[in-house]
């Protein structure tokens, strides 16, 4: 199955009386008022017209958790997918239209359905990145000299943070997030760290994980036709363009959190590696970006 099964106790497909398939989901006590909050959010994004999701099927109006004395549930469409070939998508241009198609009607849907801050999970780069810095200073002052190329760059991008535009994000989005079909995107899922972001959060995150795949990626067809529909739709303002680069190497440092949480060696390692190929060539790629302005 597509997504993160750590998201929830147990997951398992079930099928109707009509040969329905759905997904159902056993939760974590403590995951449900958020899950709430995110159902409530995709339900109102679908009303407002976002196709390309799953959202969890109500079991009666404006309820979609089922809480019962064995535990709690959620129900959602079994949606089939093709599989996404790796590293192959990195140089597909459709995928990356594909993407920035979704982000756009995303931004359409969130501006007409007024979601609130209320569906946000409260996560903040600008708190997370500091205090993350501190926890590895406490317990691995060798790993902080390890990535202090990427960590020098970083506090001098940190207070741009505070004036960036927000918007409603996905908060995870990134290609493994999405059931493909074979010539279009069939549902974006896992929508855990959904919430008010700097308006191109998502944006900095995709293209974050496809340099993590690939450096060389940032400059590939996936990653360019994303940035030239973006860019066209005129959905983010100049001020946040303006930051991408800096946004993308921030949210670097929530990967390398997450795999310190995991203690996975060789992605600690690898995000390391990243962190200060950013650092090191944060002026070729951040003109890369602007040349996708200056090309249209």
């Amino acid at each position: 199955m597509d997504g993160s099964p750590e998201r929830s106790l147990e997951r398992v497909a079930v099928e109707d009386e009509q040969g329905g398939l759905f997904l159902l989901e056993a939760l974590k006590p403590e995951t449900v008022d958020r899950k709430v909050s995110i159902a409530a959010a995709l339900e109102a994004l679908s009303l407002a017209g976002v196709k390309s999701l799953a959202p969890y099927l109500p079991h009666e109006p404006g309820r979609h958790i089922l809480s019962l004395k064995d535990g709690h549930y959620q129900l959602s469409p079994y949606i089939e997918g093709s599989p996404l070939p790796r590293p192959e998508y990195l140089d597909q241009a459709w995928r990356g239209r594909a993407m920035a198609g979704f982000l756009v009607k995303l931004r359409r849907a969130w501006n007409k359905a007024g979601l609130t801050p209320e569906a946000s999970d409260d996560f903040s780069l600008q708190d997370f990145v500091p205090d993350l810095v501190r926890k590895i200073s406490a317990r691995d002052p060798q790993l902080l000299k390890r990535i202090s190329p990427a960590l020098s760059l970083a506090e001098d991008f940190l207070p741009v943070l505070k004036d960036l535009p927000l918007g409603f994000c996905h908060g995870d989005f990134h290609p493994v997030n999405v059931i493909w079909g074979e010539e279009s995107i069939r549902a974006v899922i896992d929508w855990e760290f959904c919430g008010m972001r700097p308006e191109m959060y998502d944006v900095a995150l995709m293209i974050g994980c496809a340099g993590i795949e690939h450096p060389p990626a940032v400059s590939w067809n996936y990653v360019g036709a994303f940035l030239i529909e973006l860019w066209k739709s005129g959905i983010y303002q100049k001020q946040s363009w303006e930051n991408l680069f800096p946004l993308m190497l921030l949210i670097r440092f929530a990967w390398l959190s997450e795999w310190l949480r995991k203690q996975e060696e060789a992605m600690i390692s690898l995000e390391i590696d990243y962190l200060n190929f950013l650092a090191k060539h944060a002026e070729d790629i951040s003109s890369l970006f602007d040349s996708v302005q200056q090309s249209l």
